[in-house]
């Protein structure tokens, strides 16, 4: 039997010629002067959860680590997580000067986990949602401005997601989430941008 790890390879849709050139306005908000990466990670980290907490659970735990410069991943060690995803990155602007040196240095990281949450729960091959329908997969990673949550919860802008690829020296991240639904296919890995 292997160890070996299998990766999934970074995909990006191809920009259609009829589709709209955007500039989402939502990350414009996270650059005020009062954007403190670090502080808004863990604000929405912990808020995200709290909004998820499943019914039976009295207490969410949320589980931070910040790996720094003695804990990050050399470059042989992060390339697989990185596998197609330099060429779109040095498309990009300035790209190529991120793609050079994140290739070059260590990769330092972020894990922010949660406990006693429903996770990502909802159709990831869903492109859209009808209405009434609920499904966090696709609010979360493919939505933009837009969310399901009520009034009562604590985010429902759709906009505190853009905090993650926000705290990334290259805008992206990689979410992995273990789903509690019945119906669900169990655990996910995924890795928007």
């Amino acid at each position: 039997m292997s160890n070996a790890v299998a990766f999934p390879h970074w995909r990006f849709v191809e920009h259609h010629p009829e589709a709209k050139s955007r500039d989402p306005l939502q990350s414009e908000l996270l650059n005020q002067e009062s954007f403190r990466p670090a502080d808004a990670l863990v604000r929405e980290s912990i808020q995200n959860s709290l909004d998820a907490k499943l019914p039976n659970v009295d207490k969410v735990r949320v589980r931070i680590y910040v790996s720094g410069a003695a804990g990050a991943l050399s470059k042989d060690e992060a390339a697989p997580y990185f596998k197609g995803f330099w060429p779109h990155v040095q498309e990009c602007e300035d790209g190529g000067q991120v793609a050079s040196n994140l290739a070059e240095g260590a990769c330092r990281f972020v894990v922010i986990e949660d406990f006693g949450t429903i996770g990502l729960t909802g159709d990831p091959a869903a492109t859209r949602v009808p209405e009434g329908a609920s499904n966090n997969y696709y609010y979360f990673l493919r939505a933009e401005g837009i969310s399901q949550k009520q009034s009562s919860s604590l985010g429902r802008w759709g906009v505190g997601k853009y905090v993650f690829p926000k705290s990334s020296g290259v805008n992206a991240f990689l979410a992995y989430t273990k789903r509690f639904d019945d119906d669900g296919p169990g655990c996910w890995l995924v890795r928007p941008s």
